[in-house]
């Protein structure tokens, strides 16, 4: 496991004004090197079952209400909590915030619903930034006040003198605000942190830029920029000494890895000369997306980006995940989404080079809104068993909750850790079970001795409904028998788990869903602030008319492997998209014929569900889920995201669009859009398919170009198209061009409607619907 950093605060939150926190003390083990009190060390990982069983249970109630006394020496537990109850380990996972930090390197501070996010816009004179001496408004200026540092913020070492003055910034504006600030390239931008001082240390970077005509900018070229002093940058200092005139849109990364969108900045050399302070708005939060980012890229800081290594170990080639091998947002069944992040902390090895399971630690944060900061539920603490394994597994149950549980070995058998919701909806550690190596096999349950059991009768009583259907299995260090499968990243024979069409991911798909992860909190962020205004070809969004998804839970007829009749039932989310009008905009006879055409599709293909077969012509469709893509000028984009199964396999996505004309409420063909012709978006969809593949080699080696591009064509010749803001994009299902199931279905950019470095990029984290 990890040295322990005594010089960090052990029950950090990222909060300065966090619920009370759990104290945790260090002494030293018997080697000297520090340790928390109450952790499970190395050699308590192999205690005996017999002194497991032995352990005497805890202060439960103070322990989850954060009584520091109630880990005080003398009451202090024993070092072995593994099978300790879980009631008398923690009422309330989700209401400690106890924050583990990953510092090791740098000192900075981890499929679903598509995420959608509304922009918060300030507006009027407010206060932005709150420092120990003084702080800025946005209407300028730099006032005195006391007063504590804003809640949800990374505290900032204190300065005897606030640096912010009228003298250094004169006019001040705030974070992820829409309103734009004319600045000369010359003009000094100094963004300040949340106690109202200059920040001493960060990155700058462009995410886009217009001109004057609202055309493009190309900024793709521009390198981010870091700063090491409280004065600030320039926009020729990050641009060159003669930016093109327009409006450029900037993030800045703090030392915490915290992102924030600066105002859009209008360049022009007539413009202001004057510093531009930049400040937080304390009645804005910073959010989820930003903090669940600023997680996995500190654990990125610390342990390595996501990535594999491969070993040769005898006859056999060993491939592990290294770095931030595992992170997925996740929800549990409560709705609440949860950031799962596993890595590997490089510091626990065997003889060969292959990582031990003590070397992956794996983690579960909460996203707290009152204090605008995470709460870690799993991992770090010390009054758990220590979530230290080299596998997750991941059940879905009938009742439409998750459950998350490790398994590894201890001195005497096998421990089996269950987490999840409890029959109050609260999400904790359920239930420890140990299976002996003795004769009888004997099974211990929470701590109690329950005899010989069958595992199927101890999992019935463990969790109510817990028929399983669906689940997945990621495992973060294999042994493969060749070095052809090692490099694959999945054996050729591997069955994965065909009830619950998610499977067993390898090594590389586990990283490999850490990427998208990252990739698609990165998304969420960017998209915070402002963006460009129209966003494709200078159109503005359809004035009177928005789309939500209503959505119901639909109980589903399951099978089991395929048999005749129905093995039970399973609840899952359906939504249906639904178009609202303004009836002084347009006209509400179009807009209800177009809510009647999507009404139909919706119910005809719930009720093939829900009379389903064994043997039907079609797979049935367990989930479905649609959204508004694309409302621009006067055409709608939609889609419909289904998820079926026929039980005798993996469960597939399929994907569905359909495009209106407004005026008319009529359905086009999507080419229309791009004012270009089926066979001009073929042929880009060919040329876009075997671009993408050619930057992301697929499982297959393809002889040719040629060979390449027949294969490209068969895809497109069955196409699914979808419109988006980017442009036209195609629907890659699973295992489509030689991609292993573990990777997922894709959405591949073919046609661009502004930015032509788009096509033969994947968006579907930004656009899927379903969990990847």
């Amino acid at each position: 496991m990890p040295t322990v950093d005594t010089a960090a605060d052990p029950c950090e939150v990222w909060a300065s004004e966090a619920p009370v926190m759990l104290a945790a003390r260090f002494d030293g083990d018997a080697a000297g090197a520090p340790r928390e009190e109450g952790s499970v060390s190395g050699d308590a990982l192999d205690t005996s079952v017999n002194e497991y069983l032995a352990a005497p249970d805890r202060d439960a109630d103070a322990i989850a209400d954060g009584d520091p006394e109630a880990s005080a020496e003398g009451d202090a537990a024993p070092e072995s909590t593994a099978s300790a109850s879980p009631d008398a380990v923690a009422a309330d996972r989700d209401t400690v915030p106890y924050a583990p930090t990953h510092a090791a390197v740098r000192p900075r501070e981890h499929h679903r619903t598509a995420r959608r996010r509304v922009v918060l816009a300030v507006a009027g004179v407010l206060v932005v930034g709150c420092g120990a001496a003084g702080i800025f408004t946005v209407s300028g200026g730099f006032t005195k006040l006391a007063a504590p540092v804003a809640a949800g913020s990374a505290a900032q070492t204190a300065e005897p003198e606030p640096k912010l003055s009228v003298d250094v910034a004169p006019r001040a504006a705030a974070y992820l605000t829409q309103e734009t600030q004319r600045v000369a390239p010359s003009a000094p931008i100094i963004p300040a942190g949340d106690d109202g001082r200059p920040l001493a240390h960060y990155t700058v970077r462009v995410k886009d830029a217009i001109d004057g005509e609202s055309a493009g900018i190309d900024v793709s070229s521009v390198a981010a920029l870091e700063i090491g002093s409280t004065d600030g940058f320039t926009v020729q200092g990050l641009l060159g000494d003669n930016p093109v005139p327009g409006t450029y849109y900037l993030v800045i990364e703090r030392d915490d890895r915290v992102q924030l969108a600066l105002p859009p900045l209008e360049v022009a050399s007539d413009a202001s000369a004057d510093a531009l302070g930049v400040v937080r708005d304390p009645t804005a939060p910073l959010g989820a997306d930003t903090l669940f980012l600023a997680k996995l890229r500190e654990v990125e800081d610390a342990y390595g980006a996501p990535d594999t290594e491969l070993q040769n170990v005898g006859s056999e080639v060993h491939l592990s995940a290294t770095g931030l091998s595992y992170a997925e947002l996740m929800d549990f069944g409560d709705g609440v989404e949860r950031l799962l992040v596993a890595y590997n902390s490089g510091d626990n090895y065997d003889a060969y080079g292959v990582p031990n399971p003590e070397s992956y630690n794996i983690e579960v944060w909460r996203y707290d809104a009152e204090a605008d900061a995470l709460v870690c539920c799993v991992g770090a603490d010390p009054l758990l068993h220590p979530s230290v394994t080299d596998t997750i597994s991941i059940s879905s149950l009938a009742n439409g909750t998750n459950i998350m549980w490790f398994e590894r070995l201890v001195d005497g058998g096998t421990q089996m850790t269950y987490y999840g919701l409890d029959d109050a909806g609260t999400f904790r550690l359920l239930h420890t079970l140990v299976s002996t190596n003795d004769p009888g096999h004997t099974m211990i349950l929470d701590g109690e001795d329950i005899g010989p059991a069958d595992p199927d009768d101890i999992w019935d009583g463990m969790f109510t409904n817990s028929y399983q259907v669906g689940g997945r299995y990621i495992s973060f260090t294999n042994a493969f028998a060749s070095r052809a499968e090692a490099e694959r990243g999945e054996p050729s024979d591997s069955p994965g788990i065909a009830v619950s069409g998610d499977g067993t991911y390898y090594p590389r798909a586990a990283v490999d869903w850490a990427s998208r992860t990252v990739e698609e909190l990165q998304g969420c962020v960017d998209a915070l602030g402002a963006a460009r205004p129209g966003a494709v070809d200078g159109q503005q969004d359809v004035a009177g008319v928005s789309g939500s998804e209503v959505c119901e839970t639909v109980s589903v007829p399951t099978y089991e492997d395929g048999t005749d009749g129905a093995a039970g039932s399973a609840d899952y989310t359906w939504g249906c998209l639904e178009l609202t009008a303004d009836p002084d905009a347009v006209d509400a006879d179009i807009v209800t014929r177009v809510n009647e055409r999507l009404r139909a599709a919706y119910d005809d293909e719930k009720r093939a569900t829900l009379s389903w077969e064994p043997g039907a012509s079609a797979a049935e469709c367990l989930s479905y889920r649609s959204a508004l893509t694309y409302n621009k000028g006067s055409v709608l984009g939609t889609r419909v995201e289904m998820r079926r199964t026929s039980w005798t396999g993996r469960a597939m996505l399929s994907m569905s669009s359909v495009v209106f004309e407004l005026e008319t409420g009529d359905p086009i063909p999507i080419w229309e859009v791009a004012d270009t012709s089926e066979e001009r978006l073929d042929a880009a969809a060919v040329d876009a398919l075997v671009a993408y593949v050619r930057a992301h080699p697929s499982g297959v080696t393809y002889a040719s170009d040629d060979e390449l591009r027949q294969a490209a064509e068969e895809i497109v010749r069955d196409a699914t198209y979808l419109l988006v803001p980017e442009g036209i994009t195609l629907f890659l299902p699973e295992y489509a061009m030689g991609y292993p199931y573990s990777s997922g279905a894709k959405e591949i950019v073919v046609w661009a409607f502004n930015d032509e470095s788009l096509v033969g990029t994947d968006v579907s984290a930004s656009y899927f619907l379903h969990d990847r």
